[in-house]
């Protein structure tokens, strides 16, 4: 076979491809690629995951403190974690298609932060990473249908709050996308903890055999002062910096680091930005755990979480924002409470522990209805 002839010399071929009436094109040079579109109203919005980094401070963000510490800007750099080796390792493992994993750990411990990094690592890579939305989420809202493109080694696929979303919703969401992979396809949820809920997608998971699915517990900051330090010094620099404090050495470090309060990325940052803000003002910071200042963001937080979990009474939590908020401010004023005993009610009376307990202390029948035992 004659070799093909190329252009004469001196002239290039040039191809236009072009979309008519509101249609899409897909040039692909190497390898392969695939998409997902989603049409209609499916209960998640599916988007690029935002990879970068924004540049300099929102501008007006410094006078409000509090939000220097949201996690989406990323104003303190990050400090590596070991489970982000044990992210990486998951994602390249040898399971040809779909693998879940949870990582769950409280609120302020790190897990937007760490799921950030690993999908940018993951995107350099070769990955395509994305995140998944609830509907019951405003920055979900609006918009028409979406493309989503992803080409080898497969997807990422990032859920934040996914305790937030009804079982239902997040079975449709992996399963849609497991019929519909070419490649790998990883999904990665974040929770606040890995309770009820999560034993019940598993079980789910069981019944579409979906079998590689384990959860991730994101550890507390080592209560070795080489660490916090680090990490407090890091922010405290970057904070400066905002505030433009030319010194912040001289703010030192806490020696409390090692309290157990500490143990959250969030707390460590927080201290940080009070001190710098104090020390940028000409105040003296609060000590302790008494963060008055910031108490506003962490509500914040709060009510935030308890809108999306209530979704307008879909969601799992029926109770309003606001009536969590109520009932926060009551047990606040109240302080803790017994348990209150129903022994009397009991369709078929045993004495409860703490009674049990009150008869073996004392000799007596704490209820004289009731036969000893």
């Amino acid at each position: 076979m004659d070799a093909p002839v190329g252009p004469p010399e001196g002239v290039g071929y040039i191809q236009i491809i072009t979309a008519a009436d509101g249609g899409r094109v897909n040039a692909v040079q190497h390898g392969d690629q695939y998409n997902y579109i989603y049409r209609g109203t499916p209960p998640y919005r599916v988007e690029p995951f935002p990879l970068a980094v924004p540049a300099a401070v929102p501008a007006g963000l410094a006078r409000v403190p509090s939000r220097l510490l949201t996690a989406r800007h990323q104003v303190v750099p990050f400090l590596p974690r070991p489970e982000l080796a044990l992210l990486e390792s998951w994602r390249d493992g040898a399971s040809p298609g779909l693998s879940v994993r949870l990582v769950h750990a409280e609120g302020g411990s790190g897990k937007t932060r760490l799921a950030a990094e690993f999908a940018a690592r993951s995107s350099g890579a070769g990955w395509a990473v994305a995140l998944a939305r609830h509907r019951s989420e405003a920055a979900s809202a609006g918009g028409g249908d979406q493309t989503l493109t992803v080409r080898a080694p497969g997807l990422v696929l990032i859920v934040d709050y996914a305790e937030r979303w009804p079982l239902e919703d997040l079975i449709t969401l992996v399963r849609q996308h497991r019929d519909a992979a070419r490649d790998k396809l990883r999904i990665l949820l974040l929770a606040r903890h890995a309770g009820i809920w999560w034993q019940g997608l598993a079980h789910q998971f069981a019944k579409l055999d979906i079998l590689d699915a384990d959860a991730l517990r994101l550890k507390g900051l080592p209560d070795t002062p080489g660490v916090r330090a680090g990490m407090y010094i890091a922010a405290r620099d970057r904070f400066a910096e905002i505030f433009t404090h030319t010194a912040p050495a001289r703010i030192g470090v806490p020696g409390n680091l090692d309290d157990p309060m500490y143990a959250l990325t969030l707390t460590v940052h927080m201290r940080a930005l009070v001190d710098v803000d104090a020390a940028s003002r000409g105040k003296t910071p609060p000590t302790g755990s008494g963060q008055a200042s910031l108490s506003s963001y962490l509500l914040d937080r709060e009510r935030d979480h308890w809108r999306s979990f209530h979704d307008q009474g879909r969601g799992p939590l029926r109770a309003t924002e606001q009536t969590m908020g109520r009932a926060v401010y009551v047990a606040t004023l109240s302080g803790a409470r017994p348990d209150p005993c129903r022994c009397r009610s009991s369709p078929e009376p045993r004495r409860c522990r703490q009674h049990r307990s009150d008869l073996r202390a004392t000799g007596r029948r704490p209820h004289p209805l009731l036969p000893a035992q």
